[in-house]
């Protein structure tokens, strides 16, 4: 693919063209798992159409941070080539990890099977992250289907951030001689 980009300056009256090379790469014909797209919230609702992800909102966390004291950690993700669901094979599977940066595992939530909706799948979860240490995690998303006996795996580091919010605090005058008084 070609993406083709045209900016013009309204005061200026200058434009500037590029152009850049995109290369796709194809799923294949084995199972893929999607990247992992951190959110601030998922539901069933669609009250925002631009975050809307297969009949599901999901506010995208492009910082990837999450406070200490939020419990939870929403993410989605999308699975490809599973085998068409049959009356004996119509489950995949899903398995999520946590680990820190050297490398402990911190959570590990084994395997759970999931209905197959077809050959593809949206899937989104929230794993609980309290008591997280403040610092970067790596979780790692892997699909299993059983009927092909294909496995994918895909990581994704977040933050979570201990340090205090800013608060607003009131201005507070200095008193004059009136409000001694009072």
């Amino acid at each position: 693919y070609t993406l083709y980009t045209s900016l013009k300056d309204n005061q200026t009256k200058t434009s500037s063209n590029d152009s850049l090379e995109l290369v796709v790469p194809s799923f294949g014909n084995c199972i893929q798992t999607s990247s992992i797209q951190f959110a601030t919230s998922i539901s069933n609702t669609q009250t925002n159409k631009v975050f809307d992800k297969g009949g599901l909102s999901v506010v995208p966390n492009p910082s990837r941070r999450y406070r200490y004291h939020n419990s939870v950690l929403p993410f989605y993700f999308e699975v490809y080539n599973l085998l068409p669901p049959d009356s004996v094979n119509n489950e995949f599977k899903c398995e999520y990890a946590i680990t820190d940066s050297t490398g402990d595992s911190l959570i590990v939530v084994p395997a759970q099977s999931i209905k197959k909706p077809g050959t593809s799948c949206i899937k989104m979860q929230t794993l609980d992250i309290r008591g997280l240490e403040a610092g970067k995690h790596l979780l790692s998303v892997t699909t299993t289907d059983p009927a092909s006996g294909q496995s994918s795996t895909v990581q994704s580091y977040f933050w979570v951030d201990s340090s205090t919010p800013l608060r607003r605090t009131a201005t507070r005058l200095p008193m004059t001689a009136a409000d001694v008084k009072k």
